[in-house]
């Protein structure tokens, strides 16, 4: 076992958010109050000298101010106390996903489907059961809609600890898949395709940004460069066909997903994080994508296609929509 995949043993158990890659780690001083200890904590300064703090419990949220050294005499009162904002994925999150209906409709009819399988009922007590009793034999047996939501969250972090696995060692050492659980293998695997084939350069790996003057926070994975001219899987279709494109050199800032498309809110998404490298001091990179891994070992890379302007009328609406609520109170 490699001394990468020895760090990585056992990732299924942390989060990624606590291993990531920043200009300047400071200790979570002065943390912001809550009402029972927070948990998953990240504190750090960006290169402009915003200060990020991150926590992902008891409930996941960002605070930023500018850090002391940098606040400009008498703007103390606008920069330099804590204020909560918003993450990229919350202002993406008010789009309609027509696709989470279906979603949920198969994952009950599945649930019902192994009930029937396991034997724990048939189909003619069945009839005779409540909802409310069909719904927590589901849930004692890990079939509600939340827990296969938990479980794509954990291969999640499993596929994103791997690719700061191999972001750690500069891009010369892939992550084994053995490290991981059997059903989270096959995205590792996928991962490794694009990695190799791609010759991606890393620059930076989970990437925290913020903006203070639009009130947004949020963090992205992986940041570098494609060498030279390459041919990379840019499509997917559903029945796993893989259709290729040459992808021209550039700097690229990349979002990894381990989801079963590539849906319009994440174009949306890397344009924000795009848009705040420039506020939090990075480089900003030429262009965006979205890395998608599937659980059969294959991937597609799929440039943005979305501009900032497009993130900041969706970061309007959600503004909106927040204000509506407080009035409505």
């Amino acid at each position: 076992m490699s001394g990468i995949d020895e760090f990585l043993a056992g990732a299924t158990a942390v989060a990624p958010v606590e291993d990531v890659t920043v200009a300047e780690e400071v200790s979570p001083s002065e943390a912001p109050p809550s009402s029972t200890e927070p948990s998953g904590v990240v504190e750090i300064i960006t290169p402009s000298g915003i200060q990020i703090y991150y926590q992902a419990a008891p409930r996941r949220l960002y605070r930023i101010r500018l850090h002391a050294d940098v606040v400009p005499e008498g703007d103390e009162e606008d920069y330099a106390e804590w204020r909560e904002v918003v993450s990229c994925s919350k202002v993406t999150g008010i789009l309609d996903k027509p696709g989470l209906v279906h979603w949920g409709e198969e994952i009950g009819v599945k649930g019902v489907q192994e009930l029937l399988r396991q034997n724990f009922c048939d189909a003619e007590n069945l009839k005779s059961w409540s909802t409310e009793m069909t719904r927590d034999l589901m849930k004692r047996k890990g079939l509600r809609t939340w827990q296969s939501r938990d479980k794509a969250a954990d291969r999640g972090t499993s596929v994103h600890r791997a690719l700061e696995g191999w972001a750690m060692s500069d891009g010369g050492e892939l992550v084994s898949p053995e490290v991981f659980p059997q059903a989270e293998q096959g995205y590792v695997i996928g991962l490794n395709r694009f990695l190799s084939e791609s010759g991606f350069v890393p620059t930076k790996s989970e990437v925290i940004v913020a903006s203070l003057l639009h009130g947004l926070a949020g963090r992205f994975d992986l940041m570098g460069r494609i060498p030279e001219p390459v041919s990379l899987v840019t499509k997917l279709t559903k029945a796993g066909k893989e259709h290729r494109e040459t992808v021209q050199p550039d700097s690229y800032l990349c979002d990894l997903k381990t989801s079963s498309g590539i849906y319009d809110e994440y174009h949306l998404q890397v344009a924000g994080y795009q848009g705040m490298c420039v506020e939090s001091g990075y480089e900003k990179p030429n262009q965006t994508a979205i890395l998608r891994v599937s659980v059969d070992g294959k991937y597609e890379f799929k440039q943005g296609v979305a501009e900032w302007l497009d993130f900041w009328w969706a970061k309007g609406l959600y503004d909106s929509l927040a204000a509506i609520k407080e009035r409505v109170r």
